[in-house]
């Protein structure tokens, strides 16, 4: 018999009791199961497209941490302007090395991401016109690479580099999201259709 001072609150729904019933382990004393708190599956819950979002966002910031944690330690290391023999670290050419690397995995991660989860077929030329962007920051990264080998680099060349690394910084983190993201949904509603 239930308790008429303990009945569930109206906020919680069918999925909820069910996933709680699922994860959950612990049960009141009536064989209630207890709701998963939010702060498992964000504000909108487990399966929502709010932590889908949020799991790729993070997935990629940390890519990209990783892949520019080589400029943070060589420019730690580098010597100075004087004791240099082709100019300093901001001179060098691993800020469009970086850049160029960030655009080869945003390509892949969003070419891999659409492929994967069926919208090539439906959205090809749009697919293949948001393609040329990052194919373009490889190209102009691999020019300043070159650019920034020889002896003396022009100014505009050393900023523009900067300006590449951190488009190519943000290009990563749009399209490759987006790629991990189509990656994550795709993968969660094969395991639906498998239950």
């Amino acid at each position: 018999m239930r308790d008429s001072g303990k009945s569930e609150p109206e906020s919680v729904s069918k999925g909820d009791i069910e996933v709680a019933r699922r994860y959950s382990s612990t049960k009141t004393q009536d064989s209630t199961p207890t709701p998963v708190p939010a702060a498992t599956g964000g504000p909108q819950g487990p399966n929502s497209p709010f932590t889908d979002t949020t799991q790729s966002l993070l997935h990629v910031a940390i890519e990209v941490f990783f892949a520019c944690l080589p400029l943070f330690v060589l420019g730690a290391f580098s010597p100075s302007a004087s004791e240099a023999e082709h100019g300093t670290f901001w001179q060098s050419p691993e800020w469009s090395m970086t850049a160029c690397i960030l655009y080869g995995l945003a390509l892949a991660r969003f070419l891999y991401g659409v492929s994967n989860s069926g919208e090539s077929r439906t959205a090809g030329s749009s697919v293949a016109a948001i393609s040329i962007l990052p194919l373009f920051g490889v190209i102009v990264s691999i020019i300043c690479i070159s650019k920034t080998t020889q002896q003396s680099v022009p100014p505009f060349i050393e900023v523009f580099q900067y300006v590449n690394l951190v488009a190519a910084i943000l290009v990563f983190l749009f399209l490759g999201g987006y790629g991990l993201n189509r990656i994550e949904r795709h993968g969660k509603d094969e395991t639906e259709k498998h239950r």
